[in-house]
């Protein structure tokens, strides 16, 4: 049976999901399936309204801002590994919290300045605290995890001013003393170099 991660990200994609269905036609996949969906949760609309949705939301990508130029495709894993990070270090925070701690995982994979790749950002050497720590491999990511994960990649969210770093303010001027200062959301503070 197809496993999916809770917005609608599935290993084996039911095009009758709408999110499924918009999620592979942006990524260029419009391969049709008649694999039974990830689960009885999932929206389901006709063919018709899909495809016009998926169209707006297309558009509204394309006209976003500066740091949703990267690739908005990526796998079920690397959705686990975004919202697992989030409920790592914004378990406190809003869904808008949440969100903008996978922005700036997801602006330095789009960056020359760091990896490439979701995992190689979040378990780049010294880069998040609860790698090092142990948190990371304690947590579960809960609803609000994928709510803002579907925020980024579904409805094209991005407030993240293209920020790189972020953290809550501590004993350490580091990120004040090298960084540019972006906003505050929360407990955390957003930078970028």
């Amino acid at each position: 049976m197809p496993i999916c991660i809770g917005i609608g990200i599935c290993h084996v994609p039911d095009f009758n999901c709408r999110i499924c269905f918009q999620l592979y036609r942006r990524a260029g996949r419009e391969e049709r399936s008649t694999t039974d969906c990830c689960s009885e949760s999932c929206d389901r609309e006709s063919e018709q309204t899909v495809s016009a949705e998926t169209e707006d939301t297309t558009a509204t990508l394309q006209s976003a801002g500066s740091s949703l130029s990267g690739s908005m495709d990526w796998d079920a894993e690397d959705a686990y590994m975004l919202a697992k990070i989030a409920m790592a270090e914004a378990e406190s925070e809003d869904t808008e919290g949440k969100a903008l701690v996978m922005l700036v995982v997801l602006n330095r994979v789009w960056s020359d300045e760091f990896p490439d790749t979701i995992a190689g950002v979040i378990f780049q050497d010294g880069q998040f605290s609860p790698i090092s720590n142990g948190r990371y491999d304690e947590v579960k990511p809960d609803a609000d995890c994928y709510r803002a994960l579907q925020l980024i990649q579904i409805d094209g969210w991005d407030e993240s001013r293209g920020a790189t770093y972020f953290e809550s303010k501590s004993e350490s001027n580091w990120h004040s003393e090298h960084l540019t200062f972006l906003f505050q959301h929360g407990k955390h503070y957003f930078y970028k170099e």
